[in-house]
């Protein structure tokens, strides 16, 4: 099911708010958050909140962001491994509890539990699923397997956004500089003239020269 629903789409966003709705559709699981890797070659890689539902789906939480190795989902990105944690209210490091502090999602976090699934393609961790429950000891070892192969297919899915997303800005960007390309450059115009035809409105280019700027 997991594959038939997101082999398909390929905006990443709506990916892995899919990815979301689908286990908590398919599994009853409300409470869940998908974080992404990223790594830009000149500051550490973090993990950033993708898509969440339930009640860390609040602006308390969306802005949060793990290091590599920090708290329950940065353990997972670090090794690669899943993490189950049967009784949440023994826990001290729920990163996200401290995060949400007197919000309704913080409450929720108190208690439970939680299971945490790395996102591997080839090997390579590209995220964390952290799926919580309200009870303790709710995720057993059939849950596990069964998280590890929708993570694989989400895992491929998500690399393959990210593969067209990027083929897509190469076909409209100038790599060196970021710019439109003249590709880009006659599709915009082409829009802003049938635009100001249709308002009747007027319509200037500019154009710069700048100077060495090949």
């Amino acid at each position: 099911q997991t594959a038939r629903q997101l082999s398909s789409i390929l905006d990443r966003g709506a990916l892995v708010k899919g990815l979301v709705d689908l286990v908590r559709d398919a599994m009853g699981w409300p409470d869940t958050a998908v974080f992404l890797l990223h790594d830009d070659g000149r500051n550490p890689p973090e993990l950033r909140l993708a898509a969440a539902s339930g009640v860390l789906n609040a602006d308390a939480v969306r802005n949060i962001v793990f290091s590599v190795g920090e708290g329950i989902t940065g353990r997972v990105a670090q090794t690669g491994a899943a993490v189950v944690i049967g009784d949440l209210s023994k826990e001290p490091g729920i990163k996200l509890r401290a995060f949400a502090a007197g919000t309704d999602a913080a409450k929720a976090l108190d208690k439970g539990s939680m299971v945490a699934i790395p996102l591997l393609h080839k090997s390579r961790v590209i995220g964390v699923m952290d799926f919580f429950h309200p009870q303790p000891e709710a995720f057993d070892d059939d849950d596990v397997e069964l998280l590890l192969a929708v993570s694989a297919v989400a895992a491929a899915a998500v690399v393959n956004a990210e593969l067209y997303e990027a083929t897509m800005e190469l076909a409209v960007t100038d790599p060196l500089t970021g710019l439109m390309n003249r590709r880009a450059l006659e599709r915009r115009l082409d829009i802003e003239l049938t635009s100001a035809q249709r308002f009747e409105v007027p319509m200037a280019v500019l154009m710069l020269d700048v100077d060495h700027f090949k």
